[in-house]
């Protein structure tokens, strides 16, 4: 089977060298071009697995965080970020907080790991923490203040705790 995907030309340098170890550990074959347009072949599981890797890499994530996305349990969450060039820089500078105090909060109440690149915010966890931080993030580009997201992913981590 037969896949075609696009990265932002400034990640394809990267794409490119870290092909060898995404063809290696999904057993598909990438080939990269310089303007960004990767083609892949291989099996069907092993096209979607390494389609999620070079997903996350092309939003931003390093090659060994997007990695882990070869486990079944991760999952990819993408959340992108509409308006102008600056209500888009206000909203992402919401979402990262000063000195990245709200970006780091999000992650480690919701137990994933996000990056913000470009116009998008990406984020890598297991189905449940990825849709939670993903609300979180919407949550916060609605104009919520942070103190009530901060306090509803306190609560969804006591009913987790609760529950086991």
């Amino acid at each position: 089977m037969f896949n075609e995907l696009r990265v932002p030309r400034a990640r394809a340098p990267l794409v490119r060298d870290a092909a060898a170890r995404i063809q290696e550990r999904t057993h598909t074959r990438i080939r990269v071009s310089k303007e960004g347009e990767v083609d892949l072949e291989g099996e069907v599981e092993g096209l979607l697995l390494a389609g999620n890797v070079l997903r996350a890499v092309s939003r931003g994530f390093s090659v060994a965080s997007a990695l882990v996305l070869l486990d079944e349990h991760l999952q990819l969450a993408v959340v992108p970020v509409d308006g102008t060039e600056k209500t888009i820089q206000r909203l992402l500078s919401r979402v990262i907080g000063r000195n990245g105090r709200a970006k780091h909060t999000i992650e480690r109440l919701a137990g994933v790991q996000m990056v913000v690149y470009g116009k998008t915010v990406a984020i890598i966890g297991t189905a449940e923490a990825a849709a939670r931080a993903a609300a979180a993030v919407e949550d916060l580009l609605d104009g919520r203040k942070h103190s009530y997201v901060w306090a509803k992913l306190e609560k969804l981590r006591r009913l987790d705790r609760a529950e086991f």
